[in-house]
């Protein structure tokens, strides 16, 4: 299998744990649901995990599995690359009691290497490593199962081999044409979090709060015209 078609990821060296930036009191354990393989997925697949599904005996568990064109389909996404293919909207490998045959099968390190990130995705920053989780995911939106910070070593380790993985670099573009530095980034995305914290307004009132904040950033460093440093005319609204 070729670049163009199948998925290829973003390396990253092993980390210390320390480096991990978790989810403030964010637990997780997996209800085994089956969520995550059925409904709207897509699961692209990337070409050492391809090639890791054809090397197993997927035959003998059923002769559906015999021949790759039999379990992938070419993805939908702009740049193209192939998934793992969907049956009612459902994981060919999704059996009828929702698990996974190739968990069952051959155990989770056999899996897609998304499958295997679910529910985590990865952001590489230059204050380190945050540590994201989908809300697509029961067991999150729960907040269920053990903290994050006993599962440390084990996403460090995973970060690796991880599908999902973005990375952002300075400057951060707060806009097209404002560009800030991380640091500041970062207090812009707390003030913003405060406000969405503010229980005595209503949901819509904090993300027009959040929009309204944001538009005077923008605002403020355009009065204060091209001379002015970005970061710096942020800060002192914030301030």
């Amino acid at each position: 299998v070729s670049n163009d078609k199948a998925g290829s990821r973003l390396r990253v060296p092993t980390i210390d744990p320390s480096q991990l930036v978790l989810p403030e009191g964010m637990r997780f354990a997996c209800q085994c649901c089956g969520g995550c393989c059925r409904d709207f997925w897509e699961i692209p697949l990337d070409e050492e995990s391809f090639a890791r599904l054809k090397s197993l005996p997927l035959a003998d568990i059923s002769p559906n599995f015999l021949d790759s064109d039999q379990w992938t389909q070419n993805s939908p996404r702009p740049d193209g690359g192939i998934g793992l293919r969907l049956v009612g909207k459902r994981c060919i490998f999704l059996d009828s009691k929702r698990r996974c045959v190739i968990h069952s099968n051959f155990g989770p390190a056999a899996k897609p290497q998304i499958c295997q990130d679910f529910p985590f995705r990865y952001v590489c920053t230059p204050r380190g490593v945050f540590v994201g989780a989908s809300l697509a995911c029961p067991s999150i939106r729960a907040n269920c199962g053990e903290p994050l910070d006993q599962l440390r070593d084990a996403l460090a380790n995973r970060l690796s081999s991880s599908y999902s993985v973005a990375t952002v670099r300075e400057p951060v573009e707060l806009s097209p044409d404002l560009p800030i530095g991380f640091e500041t980034y970062e207090q812009v995305e707390a003030c913003l979090s405060d406000l969405l914290k503010l229980r005595s307004l209503s949901l819509d009132d904090r993300l027009i709060a959040g929009c309204v904040f944001l538009q005077m950033i923008d605002r403020t460093v355009r009065q204060m015209g091209r001379s002015a440093q970005p970061d710096d005319a942020v800060l002192r609204l914030i301030e």
